[in-house]
């Protein structure tokens, strides 16, 4: 608790600057965890399977023949 008594002792000016660095530490974090797991979810990915699951439907283009000019 003394730390909390000290914060809101100090000016306005320094509890900006505390809670600002608390988020951007806080968001660093958060970022790297996410940016981990995204990384394995990238990694597990294989091109073959991934088309097999999301299952596309053939897209059937129709021929088109200009005449001889």
């Amino acid at each position: 608790m003394k730390l909390l008594e000290r914060i809101r002792n100090l000016p306005q000016r320094r509890k900006k600057i505390i809670l600002w660095l608390v988020l951007v530490v806080s968001g660093a974090f958060l970022f790297s965890f996410w940016f981990s797991d995204v990384k394995k979810s990238v990694k597990n990915l294989d091109g073959g399977e991934l088309k097999k699951e999301l299952n596309f439907p053939k897209i059937e283009w129709p021929e088109f023949k200009l005449p001889g000019i």
